[in-house]
C-alpha cells in the first residue's frame, strides 16, 4: 500500500500496447461483425478500431498500473 505511485512510464508502455493491440483486435472483429450484418466492411473496421483501441488501453494501463504497484 506504500508503495502506489504510478510511473509514468508503465503507464505510457500500457497506452501504447493497449491501443496497438485493442487496433489490431477492432479491425479483425469490426470488419467481421459489420460485413456480416450491414455489408459494408470499412465502416466496421473504423467503428472495432476506435472501440478496440479504447478497450485495449484501458486494460493496458490497469495492467500496467497494478503491475507497477507490486
Amino acid at each position: 500500500m506504500n508503495n502506489r505511485n504510478i510511473k509514468a512510464n508503465h503507464l505510457i508502455t500500457g497506452l501504447m500496447v493497449g491501443a496497438c493491440v485493442g487496433t489490431l483486435m477492432g479491425v479483425g472483429i469490426g470488419s467481421y461483425i459489420d460485413e456480416s450484418l450491414f455489408g459494408d466492411a470499412a465502416k466496421g473496421m473504423i467503428y472495432g478500431m476506435c472501440l478496440g483501441a479504447a478497450i485495449g488501453v484501458a486494460i493496458g494501463c490497469t495492467v500496467s498500473v497494478f503491475k507497477s504497484a507490486k
